[in-house]
């Protein structure tokens, strides 16, 4: 697995004194269709965090590091070693916030 920052990203984390990046997965559901007819999924979709509790240690998370960032993973996710994840910023309207990209949507059924 590689693992890239790019450079707006590495800037927005300097401005933002942070050192430690958590990925998590947010477990939501589907809806079932039209009323309840359907029957609903669950599905986990990826995101990035600050963490500014630098020193604490995280358990449940394997560790990486990247140009002097610590990035947590949660040990659970099973990464491929092709697999190719960026974490970059993008922009809404006026904020600016962390992206993760090569990370997918894990369906369960």
């Amino acid at each position: 697995m590689k693992i890239e920052i790019t450079e707006k990203a590495i800037k927005y984390l300097e401005k933002k004194d942070a050192k430690d990046l958590v990925i998590h997965m947010i477990a939501n559901d589907t809806g079932g269709g039209w009323g309840s007819c359907g029957s609903t999924r669950r599905y986990y979709k990826p995101s990035i965090k600050i963490d500014f509790n630098n020193n604490i240690e995280k358990k449940g998370y394997d560790q990486y590091e990247v140009n002097g960032i610590r990035v947590f993973f949660p040990s659970k996710i099973k990464l491929d070693k092709n697999q190719n994840i960026v974490i970059d910023t993008e922009k809404i309207f006026f904020i600016e916030k962390l992206a993760l990209n090569g990370l997918d949507t894990i369906w369960v059924d």
